[in-house]
């Protein structure tokens, strides 16, 4: 399938390491965390976690997407932190910021968004 992305689409990656002796940590040392971004909406278009398990994987993309990036993300960070339990969270938040912050360095590169 070949995914169509607003002109003005930016990739982003963040890493982060998963607590050791966890089921998360047998398959995977680090959580990666992708998503795409519109510069011009700041809003994310798409989401990936190389976490295996697919529901986790799909609720974790499904509460990303859409997610307007101008006023930051600590809303969204407490509404995971709320609604999803399991041993990598922390490490997927974590990441997750880490993609926030490379998209505001890309963002404010290109003067696309308001400084929060």
């Amino acid at each position: 399938m070949d995914e169509q992305y607003p002109p003005k689409s930016v990739l982003v990656a963040g890493y982060a390491q998963v607590p050791k002796g966890s089921a998360n940590y047998e398959q995977h040392k680090v959580i990666v965390v992708t998503l795409v971004v519109d510069l011009e909406t700041s809003i994310i278009v798409d989401a990936g976690v190389n976490i295996d398990w697919d529901v986790i994987n799909k609720f974790l993309r499904s509460k990303a997407i859409g997610l307007q990036l101008d006023n930051g993300i600590e809303g969204y960070v407490q509404s995971i932190r709320s609604m999803a339990s399991f041993s990598a969270i922390e490490s997927f938040i974590q990441a997750f910021k880490i993609c926030y912050e490379r998209y505001i360095e890309i963002a404010s590169k290109n003067k696309t968004i308001k400084q929060v």
